[in-house]
């Protein structure tokens, strides 16, 4: 028997601070392969790059804490990992001294598939991120470093290449809308195709919120794990925050996979397993949303046009263009344009990430349908 654990985004800027359940402890050390999202880089190293949004770091010791655990597989396709240039991420992979790496570095590499071993079984990882700053696109040189960037032209050749190198192939993505419990159509088609490409399992994460999941042609899609743990002291965060999915893949000697959905639940100094009937009744509820279209839809597009706002501050503010108002919020907008101009950061995330891009042409045929 082959364990895995999958877990979603880490950040800290106080590992040492963190207890850490003892259920969780023991559920951690009986696994062969641990993998996490390691959301930002160490603190100390780099400079900012162009981008909009913050720029993230964490602590020195996030590592250390992470590989204390039984932490062996590092996802950094992300869109913070590069948020203090090439030097921030290199310095923090240097922490992770025996850990495998996904998703950075020059373009073969940040593009190359992963493999882990045991008992002669061969397990293929890829990591890949939407489009934000950071990511190698059309325009990158095979000497740029950043991050694989999931919609890339080679990405599907690469799956079909990866499948014949391993017994098994676990596509890791990194997208979505932020703080929305159902995915995007546009990442549910997309990640089907990973299935249909040859991937045995497809395990996302970013949105910062546990999604449903479901089975595709026998295979499991497992639309956002959530946060693992993200510390952050900036502000305030809704409930589902600090919810968390881990989901652990097991092979055994028929080289069959089966999987178990764990919860988590985080707090500013602990972590621990969540095994209360309200979580389960929430597991079935995201779930819920995947099997039912006209619940799908009517969550989703609800979502969306709650995030219009938002959206609209972000676009005018792009622009330089925000209107006059007595809203705080908005007027931190438009003293931003008055101050500084057009954000073009701002203005083009907004067009050159999927999420953004997709979410907005929805909310856009929404409002058209509306009137």
């Amino acid at each position: 028997m082959i364990k895995l654990l999958f877990c979603g985004d880490f950040v800290s800027q106080d590992p040492k601070s963190i207890q850490v359940d003892d259920n969780l402890k023991r559920l951690f050390a009986e696994q062969d392969f641990v993998a996490v999202n390691f959301e930002a880089p160490i603190h100390g190293y780099g400079k900012p790059i162009f981008k909009s949004g913050p720029s993230l770091t964490q602590s020195k010791d996030s590592p250390k804490f992470l590989a204390s655990l039984g932490v062996n597989v590092i996802q950094l396709a992300n869109n913070h990992m590069m948020d203090q240039s090439k030097e921030g991420c290199e310095e923090s992979i240097k922490c992770f001294f025996n850990a495998t790496i996904l998703g950075v570095g020059q373009f073969d590499k940040a593009y190359k598939l992963s493999i882990i071993e045991k008992e002669g079984i061969k397990i293929g990882l890829l990591g890949f991120v939407h489009k934000e700053f950071g990511t190698l696109g059309l325009d990158s040189k095979s000497s740029d470093y950043g991050t694989a960037w999931i919609n890339h032209p080679t990405v599907n050749k690469s799956i079909l290449q990866a499948k014949n190198q391993c017994d098994f192939l676990i596509i890791l993505p990194h997208a979505g809308v932020e703080d929305v419990v159902a995915p995007l159509p546009e990442w549910r088609s997309r990640y089907k195709e990973f299935i249909e490409l040859g991937a045995d399992a497809v395990i996302a994460s970013h949105p910062h919120t546990p999604q449903g999941w479901e089975q595709y042609e026998g295979k499991m899609i497992f639309y956002s794990l959530g946060n693992f743990f993200f510390q952050l002291f900036t502000r305030q965060y809704g409930e589902n925050w600090y919810k968390g999915l881990m989901v652990q893949m097991s092979i055994n000697e028929k080289k069959e996979l089966s999987y178990e959905v764990i919860n988590t639940v985080f707090s500013e100094t602990s972590l621990s397993i969540d095994t209360s009937h309200e979580i389960k009744k929430y597991n079935d509820y995201l779930c819920g949303l995947l099997s039912d279209e006209e619940k799908f839809w009517n969550y989703l597009n609800k979502a969306l046009m709650s995030l219009w706002p938002e959206y609209k501050l972000y676009l005018l503010r792009g622009l330089s263009a925000v209107n006059a108002t007595t809203n705080i919020h908005v007027l931190s907008h438009a003293a931003y344009g008055l101050l500084k101009g057009p954000d073009l950061p701002m203005m083009l995330n907004n067009f050159q990430c999927e999420s953004h891009r997709w979410a907005i042409e929805r909310i856009l045929n929404l409002q058209k349908g509306n009137k």
